[in-house]
């Protein structure tokens, strides 16, 4: 007696490396949006507690030398930090955190194209900073930090595409 099987074909599996990433972006990304939104409605209460410390430290520094580098960091970080430019960053966050979050949902339903939308959004996440903080201390430091981390999940995404089969 001869038996046979029939194969039939089935779904693509995600691995749990994908799975693990996801999941990592699904709370990071959520947060990111979270910290957006307190971000862009606190932002005038920000501005105000940096102005506040900014007229402090000018007291305590009156009368004191400090190294002209010194000074053009603390003024560039301290004009940085206005109500507006707060604004901007957090809804700039808050785009960037929903491109990562989407590209991260299509990735977990193995889509590819979910990798091209997570690569949008930490590019906009790496750049904007630079962009509205300026060369600065504040806005290599804020852009830094994201390219370090979004760059690391960029490769760790793109080891992962060959999974990812829509």
């Amino acid at each position: 007696m001869e038996q046979t099987f029939e194969t039939t074909p089935s779904s693509p599996v995600r691995n749990t490396f994908l799975t693990v990433l996801c999941i990592l972006t699904f709370v990071g990304s959520g947060w990111g949006i979270v910290s957006g939104i307190r971000g862009y409605f606190t932002a005038d209460a920000t501005a105000s507690i940096m102005s506040d410390t900014r007229s402090k430290m000018e007291d305590q520094m009156e009368g004191k030398e400090q190294p002209a580098f010194v000074k053009g960091m603390m003024s560039n970080a301290f004009s940085a930090m206005s109500a507006d430019s707060i604004k901007k960053n957090s809804l700039v966050s808050i785009l960037s955190c929903i491109l990562t979050l989407t590209g991260a949902i299509m990735m977990w339903g193995l889509r590819k194209t979910g990798y091209y939308l997570y690569v949008a959004g930490i590019v906009i996440a790496i750049v904007a900073p630079l962009l509205l903080f300026g060369g600065g201390l504040l806005g290599l430091m804020s852009g830094g930090v994201t390219a370090v981390i979004g760059i690391a999940f960029i490769v760790m995404y793109g080891v992962n595409t060959k999974y990812m089969v829509r």
